[in-house]
């Protein structure tokens, strides 16, 4: 398959809506619509309702996670706690990466569509949701056979969906920063209400950055406002893969760490500064990563949205310290969830020095939570949730 085209599928049963149609993403601002010439299709019309159920699954380069929610659940959109089956099955997604940058599909199959496939049926059997989302992230946009992967999904899926509606697509660098921003967006509407917010975020031609830091890549966005997200690169750290390998070693190497966020940073900050120059004044940051939301959380009080990249320093020497001290009593998977934190924070951080950016906006939701918020906004606009 072409690099750069990523396929979108939507499935509706025949009797109401047709029965497939693929949309080949070419770029941010176009694409190009390939359909069944034997189905007449019809728009994709599902009422609105306070009680009508969304879910979004994700599969990431880390596992497989899921959230579900209806409008009237989640009212107070600050408290997270309110969605439901906020899953997370854990599955390293490099360890099927071949040479030839394919998927092994065999092993695919075998390991990780039975994990896409508890959560589908748990989440339809427990909810029925009138509405539902797959997307892929990160090593799946990578993958040269997307495509395929894509259809084993699609067709694993359809046996499972009692002829409901639902749509699988892999997100691009710019669809992946901006529903992470639409999460941050829509679980703190209520200060967007204020005069000094508003200035902030929205007068005298403010720069924003929004970062999304995954398991594979980060996604930096440069926003003139807050609906442009044309100026996004892609940042291929590995931070997954490599916290992986750190957390296999028989005892913690100073000596190995250090190599490896040395070229993890060095890397990150070439990439960036071939495309970025300074001649923006940035007016504020939004920073989204369960793994950045682990690290602060554990170091700042909870309720402390806004961190300043200085104070990153002395929390990241003591929880490196913490780690050689209580490597060996750790399970692997700690390791690895410790090695995760700490190698997304000092990346995140370098960049940050690199942007000059003083302080950020810890965003505590994720990337299910902005699709659902967006699918949410079409519905109560009488428009196709997935298109």
């Amino acid at each position: 398959m072409t690099r750069g085209i990523y396929p979108k599928i939507v499935y509706s049963p025949s009797y109401r809506y047709g029965r497939l149609r693929i949309s080949l993403k070419l770029n941010y601002n176009k694409k190009v619509e390939i359909q069944n010439k034997n189905v007449n299709f019809m728009s994709m019309i599902i009422e609105y309702s306070k009680k009508i159920s969304i879910a979004v699954i994700e599969l990431s380069s880390s596992g497989v996670k899921s959230i579900s929610a209806c409008p009237m659940q989640v009212r107070k959109r600050d408290d997270l706690s309110k969605f439901s089956d906020d899953r997370k099955l854990i599955y390293n997604l490099f360890q099927l990466f071949k040479e030839d940058k394919t998927i092994d599909e065999k092993r695919f199959e075998a390991e990780v569509l039975p994990l896409i496939i508890r959560l589908y049926r748990h989440i339809r059997n427990a909810r029925n949701p009138e509405v539902f989302k797959i997307i892929a992230t990160g090593y799946y946009r990578m993958a040269e056979n997307i495509s395929d992967i894509i259809k084993m999904v699609e067709d694993a899926i359809v046996n499972q969906s009692r002829n409901k509606n639902f749509s699988i697509e892999v997100l691009s660098k710019y669809q992946e920063s901006q529903l992470s921003f639409v999460s941050w967006y829509s679980t703190k509407k209520s200060l967007f209400k204020t005069e000094e917010f508003k200035r902030q975020y929205f007068k005298n031609n403010n720069i924003g950055i929004n970062i999304d830091c995954g398991g594979s890549t980060i996604e930096i966005s440069f926003l003139k406002n807050i609906n442009d997200f044309s100026e996004t690169l892609s940042l291929h750290t590995e931070i997954t893969k490599k916290s992986n390998g750190l957390a296999n070693r028989s005892k913690f190497s100073f000596k190995e760490f250090d190599k490896v966020t040395s070229k993890l940073v060095a890397n990150a900050l070439y990439e960036l500064s071939e495309h970025y120059t300074r001649i923006y004044t940035i007016s504020f940051c939004v920073i989204t990563g369960s793994n950045i939301s682990k690290f602060c959380n554990s170091v700042f009080e909870e309720t402390n949205d806004i961190i300043e990249t200085d104070h990153l320093h002395f929390p990241l020497i003591q929880f490196k310290s913490n780690l050689e001290s209580s490597f060996n009593t750790y399970s692997v998977h700690e390791r690895e969830d410790r090695f995760k934190q700490i190698l997304s924070v000092i990346v995140i951080k370098a960049i940050l020095g690199f942007l000059r950016i003083n302080y950020f906006n810890l965003n505590k939701a994720n990337l299910r939570v902005g699709c659902y918020y967006d699918m949410l906004s079409r519905l109560r606009e009488n428009k196709n949730p997935y298109a």
